[in-house]
């Protein structure tokens, strides 16, 4: 007999486009984040996660607080010889909730950003791409690693 902790996280609440359905997905991509990025680099590094066979992954920490994290997530795309950041996200990482949001994410089709009128909906879709794109990621080995930091960590904005 088949329980309720018997079904996979990923089947869970997040999938229901509702309030309950926000803060569950939240959750979840705090989950995935931490264990993409198992120690927060410090505010104003820069780290990238180099898997073969796989376009890098760059993890720019833009600001820490005691109980937030706003961080850049990105892949460094090559497009007719131009660098081109895609998909691009904007995170904020509540350490205090364990919950992280997508603020922002840039694609080549547009920008989600806040829109009062369908706030609940524009989060839960920023959301829910962050989720999968999580997924992908650590699914293909990225993670930001302490080991990587020594070589690859480089000061933003100088």
């Amino acid at each position: 007999m088949h329980t309720v902790h018997d079904q996979p996280r990923h089947l869970s609440t997040a999938l229901r486009r509702n309030l309950p359905g926000l803060m569950a997905l939240y959750e979840e991509n705090y989950i995935r984040l931490r264990r993409l990025i198992p120690a927060m680099p410090a505010a104003g590094s820069a780290v990238v996660s180099r898997v073969p066979g796989c376009v890098d992954l760059h993890l720019e920490v833009l600001d820490r607080a005691p109980y937030t994290t706003s961080l850049r997530l990105t892949y460094r795309l090559c497009v007719d010889g131009a660098a081109r950041d895609e998909p691009d996200l904007l995170v904020r990482i509540h350490h205090d909730a364990r919950t992280a949001d997508a603020i922002e994410v840039h694609l080549p089709r547009g920008r989600y950003r806040f829109d009062a009128r369908r706030t609940l909906h524009r989060c839960w879709e920023r959301n829910r791409f962050l989720h999968r794109w999580l997924g992908y990621c650590l699914h293909r080995g990225h993670r930001f690693v302490e080991s990587d930091r020594s070589v690859e960590v480089a000061s933003v904005g100088g």
